[in-house]
């Protein structure tokens, strides 16, 4: 390629991305998510600096059990003494953690899946989306929970779960992309010059399908924190007394009306979590949309 050429090609990426951005920031909702997730994830990566977890997480103070928000707990303690504001950054960690592990896990399978059935098509199209069909018949919920009662209950095997139950969402995602691109003039002239298939799908397709796929990563990015908490709240995720937004929700049922602030602060962290990736998912398909162009 020639070095006009070259930087014709970066100046009309360069461009494409400022367009996306300036549709991206006019979506107040979708800045206002940005915002809040950015924050949570901070908090997350900066827990140690923010809270010294041996003393406000960890350690117990019976005197001081289910004490209501004050100045020096915010959110109060729990029915151990514990500090529950230290306990919601902490278990932010793996919340955060173990839905993004479960999303990297079903993008990887799932969007392999997908870009061979779609590229291929045929007998081997066939065989795969019937049995992503099959997967898809089972709630993914269900999928998780049978897949940990099987396994057992530990952090991998908690994204594992939670991404197999994704599997097939990127495999329908990624099939239709690539069907839509696999006949284009560009993929044509690849193959007209000799690159192999799979140069082919890395190279020319995969890049012009992130539109979609980063659009279902914020969606099940939410619904993987969701489940994290959901396996943890019935004691098939992360048990105490490891903090984690789920199992902390489940510990103080028992205590709803003696002291309501032990549910209140995790399960707002969720809510937070799961609405603020829910606003940024809908701002990037209205931004990624050509539709929206105009």
């Amino acid at each position: 390629m020639s070095e006009p050429a070259s930087k014709l090609k970066k100046y009309k990426k360069r461009s494409q991305a400022a367009e996306v951005w300036r549709r991206f920031r006019r979506n107040k909702a979708a800045i206002l998510g940005l915002i809040i997730f950015s924050c949570i994830l901070l908090v997350s990566i900066f827990a140690d600096v923010l809270v010294d977890y041996e003393t406000k997480v960890k350690e117990q103070n019976f005197m001081n059990r289910m004490a209501p928000p004050s100045w020096e707990h915010p959110f109060g303690t729990d029915e151990f003494g514990r500090d529950i504001l230290g306990r919601v950054i902490h278990g932010s960690r793996l919340s955060l953690a173990v839905g993004l592990g479960s999303v990297v896990i079903s993008l990887l399978i799932g969007g392999a899946l997908g870009a061979i059935a779609g590229f291929y098509g045929g007998r081997l199209d066939n065989l795969i989306m019937r049995m992503v069909d099959i997967f898809m018949a089972i709630p993914s919920t269900i999928m998780a929970i049978t897949i940990m009662a099987a396994l057992g209950a530990s952090t991998f095997n908690l994204m594992l779960a939670i991404g197999i139950s994704f599997i097939p969402t990127y495999a329908r995602i990624m099939r239709s992309s690539v069907i839509g691109l696999r006949n284009t003039e560009f993929v044509e002239a690849a193959k007209a010059i000799g690159a192999k298939n799979s140069t082919i799908i890395l190279t020319e397709i995969l890049p012009n399908c992130l539109a979609p796929i980063l659009v279902q990563v914020t969606m099940s990015f939410a619904f993987g924190v969701l489940n994290v908490s959901t396996l943890s709240f019935i004691g098939l995720g992360i048990s105490p007394p490891t903090p984690e937004w789920g199992n902390m929700l489940s510990t103080a049922r028992e205590y709803l009306r003696d002291a309501p602030h032990m549910c209140f602060f995790p399960g707002m962290a969720i809510v937070l979590t799961i609405l603020s990736l829910n606003l940024l998912g809908d701002g990037l398909r209205d931004a990624l949309d050509p539709k929206l162009k105009q």
